[in-house]
């Protein structure tokens, strides 16, 4: 039999896409981390107070799909706006125009009437305008040329105080709580220090505006988070409600781990892996879960060209000397 034949199964069962969707992400947690982040969210949607938490873990540690299982739980939630963003790049506007686009654009133009009077007959244009797309842009932080601008009576673009506050205003009206799963927060301090020190004081600005039904749960790396924390004290007090440490999975965790995601597909761990394979797959990965499964994908790959039916010490090895 096959390798393809064994599977019995379109794609290979260990993820090597780093952001997955969420609906085909397989669940194992063995320290509860996703109670503790569920927990955090639950928090903002019994008080109505807003709460805030980070995850601290390297690279390869399970903080991205942490996150997207989270996203899993909350989405079609009633009352519950929540966001996936991948990294906060450099501009903040990455994270409102992601906000913004998540709320049905009828709720927005329901809110409007909660706005200062020019912004609220701009929003209303949306409504029955032939330059509705403008507006759109506009209303998402886009840059509009100042033809287009004075056309519509547009004014200056919008800047991000004034985008936050629009915001704070549509969640006020909408009564709905926004979580905004912020993903690989140490691209934070990588970017020019002017435009780092705006974006810091821009994330603070933006919690202490909506102090309620409001939730940022935010990951990143221990070096990261220890310049945050080092720099942007301000930034880092409000963002820790919670701080989670993500830890190493133990050898017998690898083993459970190959049987959840073979689960799915019906497929017993010792019909496709010999023990010594997880073994040797678990020590070259020193325990990051991201390394393990990279790891156990690229042998099942190897292995089904290579036309063989299971995947044994010898073939990882390979795979490990072909891909260092």
């Amino acid at each position: 039999m096959s390798m393809c034949k064994s599977l019995k199964v379109k794609y290979n069962p260990f993820p090597r896409n780093p952001i997955p969707d969420p609906e085909d992400l397989v669940l194992y947690d063995p320290h509860n981390y996703l109670y503790t982040l569920h927990s955090v969210v639950n928090y903002t949607l019994s008080t109505g107070k807003s709460n805030h938490a980070v995850i601290i873990g390297p690279y390869g540690s399970g903080k991205t799909h942490l996150l997207l299982c989270l996203l899993r739980k909350l989405k079609g939630l009633k009352g519950v706006i929540s966001v996936y963003i991948p990294t906060p790049s450099d501009n903040f506007f990455t994270i409102y125009s992601n906000i913004i686009k998540s709320i049905p654009l009828k709720e927005i133009i329901a809110a409007s009437d909660s706005l200062p009077p020019d912004i609220a007959r701009k929003i209303k244009m949306l409504e029955n305008s032939d330059y509705s797309e403008y507006i759109l842009s506009w209303l998402y932080g886009e840059k509009i040329s100042s033809n287009i601008r004075y056309k519509l009576s547009l004014g200056r673009n919008l800047d991000e105080y004034m985008a936050i506050a629009i915001l704070g205003s549509i969640l006020k009206v909408i009564d709905k709580t926004l979580v905004i799963l912020l993903d690989e927060l140490e691209h934070l301090v990588e970017i020019p220090i002017q435009v780092r020190q705006r974006y810091a004081s821009l994330l603070r600005y933006m919690i202490d505006s909506i102090p309620r039904k409001f939730c940022i749960i935010a990951s990143a790396t221990p070096a990261g988070w220890n310049e945050i924390l080092e720099n942007y004290i301000a930034l880092a007090r409000r963002l820790s409600g919670t701080v989670i440490y993500l830890h190493n999975i133990s050898l017998k965790h690898a083993y459970e781990l190959v049987d959840v995601y073979l689960a799915k597909y019906g497929i017993a761990h010792d019909d496709l892996f010999c023990e010594k394979a997880i073994k040797e797959a678990y020590i070259a990965s020193q325990g990051n879960i991201g390394d393990f499964l990279k790891i156990m994908a690229a042998a099942v790959e190897y292995a089904t060209e290579k036309g063989i039916d299971k995947v044994d010490a010898e073939i990882v090895k390979e795979v490990l000397r072909y891909y260092s």
